[in-house]
C-alpha cells in the first residue's frame, strides 16, 4: 500500500512538474513573452493611480487659477465701466453719480483681496508686479476719494489706465508661472482699455 502511495505522489509531482514546465513555456516562450505583459500590466496597475493623481491635481489647480485670472479681470472691467460712468457723466456738466462712486469702491476693495490671493500663487521673488499692480489700485482709491471734477477726472482716468496695464502684466505672469500659455510680452497694451 505504502508503494502505491510513493506511485501516486509521483505520477502527481510528474503531472504537475509538465503542467508547470508547460506554464513556464508560455509565459517565457518566444511567441508571447507573457511574463513581460503581465509585469508590465501589474506596473501599469501600481503607477495609473499615481499618474492620475498627479494629473488631476494640476487640472484643479489650473482651474482655480484661471477662475482667479478671470475674476481679476472682470473686477478690473467693472471698475473701467464705472470710472468711464462718473468721467462722462462729469465731462457732461454733471457731478459724479454717487452709485457709480460707491460701486467703484466696492470693486476696487475686491479686487484688492482678489490681489492678495493671487500673491498667493506665486513665490515671493515674483510678487513684486502684483504689489505694481496693488499700489497702482491705491492711486485709484486716492482719486476716486477726492474732488471729481473735470481734471480729477482726467487724472483719475490716467489712474485706471494704468491699473489696467499692470493688472494686465499681472494677469499674464501669473498665467506664465503656472504655465497656462499666454504671450510671453510683458508690454501687454492691447489689454488695456482705450480712452
Amino acid at each position: 500500500m505504502m508503494n502505491r502511495l510513493k506511485q501516486i505522489a509521483w505520477l502527481i509531482a510528474c503531472w504537475i512538474g509538465r503542467r508547470f514546465k508547460r506554464f513556464w513555456a508560455i509565459i517565457w516562450g518566444t511567441d508571447t513573452p507573457l511574463a513581460v505583459t503581465v509585469l508590465l500590466a501589474l506596473l501599469a496597475a501600481y503607477l495609473s493611480p499615481i499618474v492620475t493623481e498627479r494629473f488631476e491635481r494640476q487640472r484643479m489647480r489650473s482651474e482655480y487659477v484661471l477662475e482667479n485670472l478671470r475674476e481679476l479681470n472682470s473686477l478690473i472691467s467693472d471698475l473701467y465701466v464705472n470710472v468711464t460712468v462718473i468721467n462722462h457723466a462729469v465731462a457732461d456738466g454733471r457731478t459724479a453719480p454717487k452709485a457709480n462712486i460707491e460701486a467703484a469702491r466696492s470693486t476696487l476693495a475686491k479686487l484688492n483681496w482678489k490681489i492678495i490671493e493671487t500673491a498667493t500663487m506665486l513665490p515671493k521673488s515674483q510678487r513684486r508686479i502684483l504689489h505694481r499692480f496693488q499700489i497702482e489700485a491705491g492711486k485709484v482709491n486716492e482719486s476716486l476719494n477726492g474732488k471729481l471734477d473735470l481734471a480729477a477726472c482726467q487724472v483719475l482716468m490716467t489712474r485706471v489706465n494704468d491699473m489696467a496695464l499692470s493688472g494686465a502684466q499681472s494677469i499674464q505672469a501669473v498665467g506664465r508661472h503656472v504655465e497656462l500659455g499666454g504671450s510671453s510680452r510683458t508690454d501687454s497694451t492691447d489689454a488695456v482699455p482705450a480712452t
